[in-house]
């Protein structure tokens, strides 16, 4: 695998294969993709806010001049992965129906937008952390047009990208795209390098799962939603994570250890560099009311967030 400096900006992978990185890869700092062939081109999610989405596509402008993009792809839908859409309103935006349905029912818009809106204790600051580092006027939210269930092929003149909705696992509906002529894999937020991840809806052993699967095709390359291009060993140390997550959550609530108590006592040395470490919590606690989903002493995302110092994040 070509080694691909971790720096902002439109970087290429293969001949007609690039992503668009975002350091430091901490809330809302996502990657993109663009699958290209001749003039076409295939763009993979698009970037958290108007601002961000105009650099993304100034990059592209800039290093393909005569590249049109035909098609957008939504990986899933998190904010920070569809909230340029926007920019390409006038092409087919492409995602699941069921990533289309969470877009519809964004609640985050609100949150962010709303200074009033009820939430936990803490969440404020974390959403005013979020707000403040990222410019949002002018933002219309741009939902998907063009839905599909399970896998779909796109053509991008010649080459073949392959959408697989791998989900439900990060969110209810995670799709990664393969390109099977670069063997690249463009894995959304099925993937994490380097920080930690945010289990959101979980199965968590669908999202391990879901590794192996991107694992089977042999891939040179995995562009993650967050942090740097890796190669399988990564993909590797990133399952590894995820399982071991699982493993201990699980021997923890047995013993009737608390979630704090278990994100306390969590260790794992491969992924000891990794940033965003408060996020541990969050996992722990997904996979808690996964096993025991009435268990009311168990946090919610949404209230653990409000322990989660997203300024602190932004600025590092």
């Amino acid at each position: 695998m070509r080694s691909i400096p971790y720096i902002h900006g439109l970087h290429q992978i293969g001949a007609g294969d690039y992503v668009y990185l975002h350091p430091s890869g901490t809330w809302c700092r996502s990657n993109s993709g663009l699958v290209v062939d001749g003039d076409e081109a295939v763009l993979i999610d698009t970037q958290f806010g108007l601002a961000e989405a105009e650099r993304l596509q100034q990059a592209i402008h800039a290093t393909r001049p005569d590249t049109q993009i035909r098609a957008v792809v939504n990986t899933h839908g998190d904010i920070d992965h569809w909230w340029g859409n926007q920019l390409w309103a006038d092409v087919p935006i492409i995602a699941t129906a069921a990533a289309a349905e969470q877009m519809r029912q964004d609640r985050w818009w609100q949150l962010i937008n709303d200074l009033k809106a009820p939430v936990p204790a803490g969440v404020r600051e974390f959403l005013n952390g979020i707000g403040e580092a990222f410019d949002l006027n002018g933002l219309e939210p741009t939902l998907a047009n063009e839905l599909f269930v399970g896998e779909r092929e796109l053509q991008v003149g010649h080459r073949t990208v392959q959408l697989i909705d791998a989900g439900p696992a990060h969110t209810a509906s995670d799709v990664f795209a393969h390109v099977p002529d670069a063997r690249i894999i463009y894995a959304g937020d099925l993937v994490f390098s380097d920080t930690h991840p945010v289990i959101h809806t979980g199965p968590v052993d669908r999202w391990i799962a879901a590794c192996s699967q991107m694992l089977s095709l042999d891939p040179a390359a995995i562009v993650p939603g967050h942090g740097p291009v890796i190669d399988s060993a990564g993909l590797l140390r990133f399952r590894s994570y995820l399982e071991h997550i699982r493993d201990h959550a699980i021997a923890c609530q047995r013993k009737g250890i608390s979630v704090w108590q278990a994100a306390a006592t969590f260790e794992c040395s491969e992924t000891a560099h990794w940033s965003d470490a408060d996020r541990v919590v969050i996992n722990l606690a997904a996979v808690y009311r996964e096993n025991e989903p009435t268990d009311a002493s168990v946090p919610t995302e949404l209230h653990l967030l409000g322990h989660v110092d997203a300024t602190a994040a932004l600025q590092g």
